[in-house]
């Protein structure tokens, strides 16, 4: 499977993308608001000028910033060619990966053991992520 975006800190990058969507500043509260990044390079020196170790696959070009509205139902569909390449993954025996902080907030790790419920939570996962809006 190709690489994919990690980041070592997941509360600390959610705390970021917070601080974008409210211009509150909830990597260090109380200090200044955190400009949006307008670029991929600005994304990345941002992440290290606030410790965050992240690490982008060749692949991505460019950064798009997309804010939905509470107005307007939005649906973010996922790349085809990713989507694809994950089923065939999970079809040859992958597991399905997840970011550790699950496991550490279910305090138990996902055990998905037939194709199907590999196959099954990932068109969940992708459904929920897709209108979900992370909320």
């Amino acid at each position: 499977m190709r690489a994919r975006f990690t980041v070592n800190d997941e509360i600390k990058w959610g705390k970021l993308i917070m601080s974008f969507a409210t211009g509150n500043n909830y990597v260090a509260p109380g200090g200044p608001a955190i400009p949006v990044p307008r670029t991929l390079a600005d994304l990345k020196q941002l992440c290290l000028d606030i410790g965050l170790v992240v690490s982008f696959p060749d692949y991505h070009k460019g950064l798009v910033v997309i804010q939905s509205s509470e107005e307007v139902f939005s649906i973010r569909l996922p790349p085809k060619t990713m989507t694809e390449e994950t089923e065939a993954f999970l079809k040859a025996g992958g597991n399905y990966a997840v970011p550790k902080f699950y496991d550490d907030f279910y305090q138990k790790p996902l055990v998905l053991t037939t194709e199907q419920q590999k196959l099954d939570f990932q068109a969940a996962r992708i459904g929920d992520y897709s209108v979900r809006m992370c909320l």
